[in-house]
Parts: structure tokens; C-alpha cells; sequence
């Protein structure tokens, strides 16, 4: 059976496939041409378009954080709210997770630990949405060998209602590929004898998505384990999951990198560079040059509430993660590292 064929609703696709590597070419030919890759071909000049209407809605607060809106296509079919399908995968979601009783308990401390960031906040039940309205299933996937986070509550936004309605994210742009080619970033990194390496923390979840578009980012979960009460709960950051979030993530750096480019436009050049998706591949020639430019980074992206972390290197000093911050002997200050005050 194919992965597209159970439509009704609650039904939960097998995602286990999605997590194994391609083998045959029709298989490798649809895993390349997925929109969730970023990589779709699309008519250039359109996509333009859609990056400058991107461009246009993107804001800053005064504390630095970006904020966006989802981009829509233009005409596309109607959205179903997919409200019983949600139900329905969450009432099988919760007897798998009662068998396990530790999953069960982490499971809630993540989406607990969301609200408590932020993350996603109580939709208001006092109010009519006036707009796009959908609920995201939603489901875990755990990583034993995973470097930091072992538990993913993973979103599936490609969820129908139906056969006939559209998921939510056939009524998104995918939005151009902004990304640099992995293979480029890698091969200039091992051209410099000191690498460096580092991701931006919870990237997606960092950049803001504006009130009038949570209600499309919506899903159901339990108040407490006790009772098991449904409450709804939406998404107020870009959520993992959506055929336009990494679009929305690079089209965000992008626009804070441009933001810096008269105060240090080397620095941003070099992240630009070496910078895939949500990580940081580069390197230098002397350990304090490669200091300084880990700690110059830090502060840039520090600037938009975005934070770096795992660092790896072949010198075990530039690991350590307070470096440029409490380092006595390199230690850099904000206008040293060539930073303005706002």
C-alpha cells in the first residue's frame, strides 16, 4: 500500500521509510523533488516573488527577534480543518505512549516545557479565528544515538482531512532554496589546517510567527496526564514540519546578515559561506583567529535571539561553549568585535 493511499481520517502515515536511505532511482528522483528538500524546480522570477513578498512581511522587534507571516499560494484549494483526524491520531498517539509510561512522561514534558517557552501557547477559546484554521498531528519519534535531543515530537503537516482536501502544506509556497550546497561547505572547511564547527539552537523554533497565521499551526494535546483533558494548543514560532519552514528560517538569517553587512562584512561573507541550514562549517589558521570569528559569531546571532552551541573542533579549547564570553585571556567585548550598540 502506498504512503498516500490511507486518506481517512486519524489515519497515520508510515513514516518509517521516510527515515531510511533511497535505493532505487524512482525512489531517489521523488525524495529529491519533495518540497520539504527546498529544492523543488519552480519558475525563477516566481520565486523571486515570493522571497520579496517574504522580504516585505518579515519584521524585527526591539529586542532583536524576528517575526513572519506563512506564505500562502495564491488560489489554493480550500484548507479542511482536519479537527477529527487530529483527534483521532491523538487518541491512538496516547495508548501507544500509555505502554511505555517513561515516553509518556517525556513526551508531555516537551510540549510542557513549550509552553512554558513560549514555543506554543493556549489557542484562545473565547474568540473566532478569522483565519486559516488546522490541526497538526503530531507523534514521536525517539534517537538513542542523538547528541542532545533523544526524544522529537515530529508534526505532520502533510495530514489530510480526506482524499478530496488539500494538507497544509499543498496550500504553502515551498519558497527558493536559499541554502549553500553541503558538499562546497565541507570541501572549503578542509582547506583551513583549524575547522570549526557549530549549530544554531532550536533554530525553526526561534523566528516568530505572527498572530493572524498561529491558528493554521494548531494541534491538540492533554492538560494533564491525570485527567487527560484535550486542550488546543498552537504553534507561535515556526514549527519543524512544514514544507516552508526551511525557507523561512534562511530567508530570516539571510535578512540579519544583510542587516550587518556595513558593520563587519567580512565576518557575515565568511557565515554566508559556510553556513547550512542551521549550521556553521568553517575555520581558520591560527587558533585566535578562529577564536575571535567563534565569538564574533556567537554576538551576531546572539543579536536575534538566536543561539550557538555543540561546537566541535580539531582544538579542544574552541569547544568549549563559553568561549568569547568568560575566556580572561581572549576575551572580546562587543564594540572590540566591531558590534554597535542599538
Amino acid at each position: 500500500m502506498s504512503w498516500m493511499d490511507n486518506n481517512s481520517p486519524g489515519a497515520e502515515l508510515e513514516m518509517s521509510n521516510l527515515y531510511l536511505a533511497k535505493s532505487t532511482t524512482e525512489d531517489y528522483d521523488r525524495l529529491c523533488s519533495w518540497d520539504v528538500l527546498g529544492i523543488q524546480d519552480s519558475p525563477a522570477e516566481y520565486q523571486n516573488t515570493v522571497y520579496g513578498d517574504f522580504k516585505e512581511q518579515l519584521a524585527r522587534s526591539s529586542e532583536g527577534w524576528y517575526e513572519t507571516g506563512l506564505l500562502w499560494k495564491v488560489g489554493h484549494p480550500t484548507l479542511s480543518t482536519n479537527e477529527r483526524g487530529s483527534l483521532a491520531r491523538l487518541s491512538t498517539l496516547l495508548k501507544k505512549l500509555k505502554r511505555q509510561p517513561d515516553l509518556y512522561q517525556d513526551y508531555n514534558a516537551v510540549i510542557k516545557d513549550y509552553l512554558n517557552q513560549g514555543i506554543v501557547e493556549r489557542a484562545p477559546c473565547d474568540t473566532i479565528p478569522q483565519g486559516k484554521v488546522f490541526y497538526i498531528p503530531h507523534k514521536a519519534v525517539v534517537r538513542e544515538q542523538a547528541e542532545s535531543t533523544k526524544l522529537r515530537v515530529v508534526f505532520d503537516a502533510s495530514a489530510r482531512e480526506d482524499s478530496r482536501s488539500p494538507s497544509l502544506n499543498e496550500c504553502l509556497e515551498t519558497g527558493p532554496s536559499l541554502q549553500n550546497l553541503l558538499w562546497n561547505v565541507v570541501v572549503r572547511s578542509r582547506m583551513k589546517p583549524i575547522a570549526l564547527a557549530g549549530d544554531i539552537k532550536k533554530a525553526f523554533l526561534q523566528v516568530r510567527i505572527r498572530e493572524e497565521d498561529r491558528d493554521a499551526l494548531r494541534f491538540h494535546w492533554i492538560k494533564d496526564t491525570q485527567t487527560e483533558e484535550v486542550e488546543t494548543v498552537r504553534f507561535s514560532r515556526v514549527m519543524f514540519g512544514l514544507t516552508q519552514s526551511p525557507f523561512l528560517l534562511g530567508g530570516t538569517i539571510e535578512q540579519h546578515l544583510t542587516s550587518y553587512v556595513n558593520q563587519d562584512r567580512k565576518l557575515v561573507e565568511e557565515i554566508r559561506r559556510n553556513l547550512y541550514v542551521d549550521d556553521i562549517i568553517s575555520g581558520g589558521y591560527s587558533s585566535n583567529e578562529v577564536k575571535k570569528l567563534k565569538a564574533k559569531a556567537i554576538q551576531l546571532f546572539k543579536e536575534a535571539g538566536f543561539e550557538l552551541h555543540k561546537w566541535h573542533s580539531n582544538e579542544r579549547e574552541l569547544e568549549s561553549k563559553d568561549l568569547g564570553e568568560t575566556d580572561s585571556e581572549h576575551s572580546y567585548d562587543k564594540q572590540q568585535l566591531g558590534f554597535r550598540p542599538k
